[in-house]
């Protein structure tokens, strides 16, 4: 709170008084007003375009923007389609397959209901997926440029696709992919130094995103409690949970290396390990697993992540009485339902794979 800087990064923050009245039905929305922003540029200079125009001073103005933001989002949704259908060409895999993403429920109610934006940064990665050329082939330079753009704006709306980043520099032009990701990051990365402690501000969101956040677990929450039952004290409990997520992570990251698994054939597992470790498991981060399982190809991981994107409603269980009492409470057997058919499906299509 001695920070100055700090102060400023806040919605809460005093200085702010004066936009806090104009923007009052903005304000009185948004939550975690005491902690700064953790949304990458991407993300931030899409929506400033989405409100090009709006007035904040104008009746209703913030359900204008909801809505606004629920098409501009629906409508990327829909887009992912464009770039699937590529890719399902490319590899002469059934155009079908499309519909696991198409009749998705959960993208729908994500995206085109709730405005959330990583529908916006699937669009990227797909689009990226297509563009660049598979496996050890060279391409055309406007392809690889292009497909380098979309994965940096993949990266620079949600952080989450920096995991496939080595597979998909990966090839026999890795110098130019380097190149290109590096000054593409760096044009987003840009308007943030123009911004008052903008570079600052996205770091501590991010910082107190990783290190506090928690809810909706899958395995995290039995790390914690295991290391708790023995002694171990909330804190280093915590720190230790995701030290163990992040390790499996990179192991799993190592493997898929080792076997030189190509972008595509990576982005499914390390995306669903993330999904069954990570601390905090939000519905809408489960729509980047539907859109992988569209490419395929059949596996041991198909079934069971298939399960998580189609149970994925159960994680708002709680959000009704969240509502009545401001406590999120998660009853056990939504934890079961969701993880326990996950769990058998993964063993049993497993011990499949190994006959």
């Amino acid at each position: 709170d001695d920070d100055p800087l700090e102060r400023h990064n806040l919605a809460d923050a005093p200085e702010h008084a004066g936009q806090r009245a104009r923007l009052a039905q903005v304000f009185e929305r948004m939550n975690h007003t005491d902690i700064s922003a953790a949304y990458p540029m991407g993300m931030q200079l899409a929506s400033a375009a989405v409100l090009t125009g709006w007035d904040p001073d104008a009746p209703g103005a913030a359900d204008r923007a909801v809505r606004r933001m629920r098409w501009f989002f629906g409508l990327c949704d829909l887009a992912v389609l464009i770039p699937l259908g590529a890719i399902l060409r490319r590899r002469r895999l059934p155009i079908g397959r499309a519909l696991v993403w198409a009749a998705c429920p959960l993208a729908a109610i994500e995206f085109a209901g709730s405005g959330h934006f990583d529908s916006l940064g699937i669009l990227c990665l797909v689009g990226a997926l297509a563009a660049l050329p598979a496996g050890s082939e060279r391409g055309s330079g406007g392809r690889v440029c292009l497909g380098m753009a979309l994965f940096a704006g993949a990266v620079w709306v949600k952080l989450l696709p920096v995991l496939l980043l080595p597979f998909v520099l990966r090839g026999v032009d890795w110098r130019r992919r380097s190149a290109l990701f590096a000054a593409f990051s760096l044009a987003l990365y840009a308007p943030l130094l123009w911004l008052t402690g903008g570079s600052e501000g996205l770091l501590r969101g991010l910082g107190a995103y990783g290190a506090r956040w928690e809810g909706g677990s899958l395995v995290y929450r039995w790390i914690v409690s295991g290391a708790q039952a023995l002694g171990v004290g909330a804190g280093p409990a915590s720190a230790a949970g995701r030290l163990v997520a992040l390790a499996a992570l990179g192991l799993v990251g190592l493997g898929l290396w080792r076997r030189r698994a190509c972008a595509e054939g990576a982005a499914l597992p390390l995306f669903g390990t993330f999904a069954v470790l990570t601390p905090m498991l939000h519905p809408w981060y489960l729509t980047w697993l539907a859109a992988l399982l569209a490419l395929g190809p059949q596996s041991s991981l198909t079934r069971p992540l298939g399960w998580l994107v189609a149970g994925a409603p159960l994680l708002y269980v709680p959000l009704s009485g969240y509502q009545q009492s401001g406590l999120w409470v998660e009853p056990v057997w939504t934890w079961a339902l969701l993880v326990l058919p996950f769990g058998a499906l993964l063993v049993w299509d497993r011990r499949r794979d190994l006959r």
